[in-house]
C-alpha cells in the first residue's frame, strides 16, 4: 500500500496531468453516453411539464437530448394542439435548443440562450373561433410557465430561424402565408442597459404574402409590469391586399387588387400608446361595400361597434395616432346596394387621394385631404377638405364636386328608384359643407342637363304604357328646365350637430333620393325648388 502510494507520487507532473486528463475525459465520455439513455424519459418528462403548464392546449414531444458539453438541450419535432381542434398543430417546432449563454458568464450572470430553427405556426377558423370563445385570457394559458419549464436558466436570448405562420380563413385556397420569418430579441432580462426605458434590442423581417417584405428594428423591455413594452420602427414594401379579401368579404367589403407599402413607429407600453405613421401608399385596389338585405340587421349593428371603437381612440384617448401622409393612388371606390331592383353600383374610379397630418389628437394641427377621381367612370370629382381633431364634437369643412357624369351610366340606378332609364344627358354635383361649435351648416347641388328620357327609336318595342311613363317622366324634367336647360336642386344642410336636419353622409347616400328623384317622378314630393345657375 505504502510502495503504491509512493510509486504514484513520485511520479512526474506531465504523468500526473496525462492521467488526470485522461480521468476527466472518461468521465465526460460515460457522462456523454449516458445522455443518450436518457433521451427518452427526459422526453416524456417534459412533456408532461408543458402540458401541466398549459390550458387548453397539450404538448407532443417524441424527441429530446441534453448534451454535457455546451450545457445544452434540444428538443426535436415539438408540437402544440389545441384541444378544441388538434388537427392540424398550432404550433410545430422541428428544432428547439435551449443554451448557456456562455459571453454574459464574463459579466457574471448565469442565463440561457433559446433558439427556434423553422418554427411553423398554423392557425385556421375554426381554431381561431374556439380561442375567441374562451374565457382564459392568452395570459394565463400558461404558453410563457411551459417554456420556461424547459431550461432550468432564465431566458436572455430568443431567436427565430426560417420561420412560417400560416392562417387559413374560409378561403383555404388563399392562405395568409408569412415566411422565411427571422427574428432575434436580446438582453431579455435587462443585464445591460438597465436605466434605458427599452433595454432590449429587437429585430425581425420576413416575407409576407408571397410578394410582400417585412422589417421590424426596435427595443424593448420584457421585464415592464403589467406588461412588457415595446417601441420599435417598422416597414412594409409591396405586400398584396387581395390575400385579405376572404376576411374582408365577412364585413360586406369585396377586395380586389391592390398593394400597400408603409413605414412608421408603433410604441406600446403601460405608460405610451402610439402609433406613428410617417407614410402610407396604396395603389391598384378596388373596393366595394356590399349593402345586402340578408346582412342589414348586422351592418346596422356593426355601424355601432365602429362609433363606439372610434369613440375610445378620439381625442380623449391616452393613444395617439398621427399619420404624416396617405395616397391611394389608381384605385375604385364602390358601394353596390343589392336592397334595390335592380341591384346598383356607386362608385368613383381613377382615385388619387392624398391625406396629409391626420390624427386623433387636437395638439397635432389641421388634416388636409385632397380627391381626384372620375364618378361612375368619366364624371370628373374633385374634392377637398380639412379636418381638426375632435375636442368637444366634430370640426371640419369639405368641398365636393362632381362635373358632367354621362346619364347613361346610372341608368341602373333610375331603374332602381324610378323605375326608368335615359338614353343621354349629364349629372353634375357640387357640396359644401362646415361643422364647427356644435354647428353644421352648407348645401348640396345636383343638376341634371341635356336629360333626354324616352327615345323613339330606341324605345319602339316597348308597351304604350311604358312609353307613356318615359314621355311623363321626360315632360317633367322638361317643364323644370332652368335658362341654362339643366334640372337644379338645392338641398341646405343646416342644425347643431347632435341633432342636424340630416348628416353629411346621409345627404350623399339620400341625394339621388331628396334631391333628384322625388322631384322629377310622379306622385313624389316636389317641395325642393331649382336653381337657375351653377354655382
Amino acid at each position: 500500500m505504502r510502495t503504491g502510494s509512493k510509486k504514484f507520487f513520485e511520479r512526474s507532473v506531465p504523468e500526473t496531468i496525462l492521467i488526470a486528463f485522461s480521468v476527466v475525459i472518461a468521465i465526460i465520455l460515460v457522462l456523454f453516453i449516458a445522455s443518450f439513455f436518457i433521451d427518452k424519459p427526459l422526453a416524456s418528462y417534459l412533456q408532461k411539464t408543458m402540458n401541466k403548464k398549459l390550458k387548453g392546449y397539450s404538448v407532443s414531444l417524441p424527441a429530446a437530448h441534453f448534451q454535457i458539453i455546451g450545457f445544452s438541450l434540444t428538443l426535436r419535432n415539438l408540437k402544440i394542439m389545441q384541444n378544441a381542434h388538434p388537427d392540424p398543430p398550432v404550433i410545430f417546432i422541428h428544432s428547439l435548443t435551449a443554451s448557456v449563454q456562455w459571453r454574459e458568464l464574463l459579466s457574471g450572470n448565469l442565463v440561457a440562450d433559446l433558439e427556434f430553427d423553422k418554427p411553423q405556426m398554423h392557425i385556421n377558423l375554426a381554431q381561431l373561433k374556439a380561442e375567441a370563445r374562451r374565457k382564459t385570457k392568452i395570459k394565463n394559458e400558461g404558453w410563457q410557465q411551459a417554456f420556461e419549464s424547459i431550461y432550468p436558466l432564465d431566458i436572455n436570448s430568443i431567436r427565430f430561424r426560417n420561420g412560417d405562420i400560416v392562417y387559413i380563413d374560409a378561403n383555404r385556397k388563399l392562405p395568409l402565408h408569412i415566411k422565411h420569418l427571422n427574428f432575434v430579441a436580446n438582453n431579455i432580462r435587462n443585464i445591460h442597459y438597465a436605466n434605458e426605458p427599452y433595454p432590449s434590442p429587437i429585430r425581425g423581417k420576413a416575407v409576407i404574402f408571397g410578394t410582400g417584405r417585412g422589417y421590424i428594428n426596435g427595443k424593448a423591455d420584457f421585464l415592464r409590469r403589467p406588461f412588457m413594452g415595446i417601441e420599435t420602427r417598422f416597414n412594409l414594401k409591396d405586400v398584396p391586399l387581395d390575400r385579405l379579401k376572404s376576411i374582408t368579404a365577412r364585413k360586406n367589403v369585396k377586395l380586389s387588387g391592390g398593394i400597400i407599402s408603409t413605414d412608421g413607429v408603433i410604441e406600446y407600453a403601460p405608460n405610451a400608446e402610439k402609433v406613428h405613421v410617417y407614410n402610407l401608399a396604396i395603389k391598384k385596389v378596388k373596393i366595394d361595400y356590399l349593402h345586402m338585405p340578408q346582412t342589414a340587421r348586422i351592418e346596422t349593428e356593426r355601424e355601432e361597434k365602429i362609433k363606439r371603437a372610434a369613440k375610445q381612440v378620439g381625442a380623449k384617448s391616452k393613444i395617439l395616432i398621427k399619420l404624416d401622409k396617405m395616397r391611394l393612388t389608381d384605385s375604385e371606390l364602390g358601394y353596390v346596394n343589392m336592397t334595390k331592383n335592380p341591384a346598383y353600383r356607386v362608385f368613383v374610379s381613377n382615385v388619387d387621394l392624398t391625406i396629409d397630418n391626420f390624427s386623433n389628437h387636437f395638439s397635432q394641427g389641421v388634416s388636409n385631404m385632397t380627391l381626384k377621381g372620375l364618378f361612375m367612370g368619366n364624371g370628373i370629382t374633385t374634392a377637398t377638405a380639412r379636418f381638426r381633431p375632435e375636442v368637444d364634437g366634430p370640426d371640419f369643412q369639405m368641398k365636393l364636386a362632381i362635373k358632367n357624369t354621362l346619364l347613361p351610366s346610372m341608368n341602373k340606378i333610375l331603374l332602381a328608384y324610378g323605375k326608368f332609364n335615359v338614353v343621354r344627358g349629364f349629372f353634375s354635383l357640387y357640396m359644401d359643407v362646415h361643422v364647427k361649435n356644435r354647428m353644421v351648416n352648407g348645401y348640396v347641388k345636383p343638376f341634371f342637363t341635356d336629360m333626354k328620357v324616352y327615345d323613339r327609336r330606341t324605345d319602339k318595342n316597348k308597351n304604350l304604357f311604358k312609353k307613356l311613363y318615359y314621355m311623363l317622366v321626360g315632360g317633367v324634367a322638361h317643364i323644370l328646365e332652368n335658362p341654362r336647360s339643366s334640372v337644379a336642386t338645392k338641398t341646405t344642410i343646416s342644425g347643431p350637430t347632435t341633432k342636424p336636419q340630416i348628416s353629411t353622409w346621409r345627404t350623399i347616400i339620400m341625394l339621388f333620393k331628396n334631391a333628384f328623384f322625388h322631384m322629377i317622378l310622379p306622385g313624389f314630393d316636389r317641395s325642393i325648388k331649382a336653381v337657375p345657375a351653377r354655382p
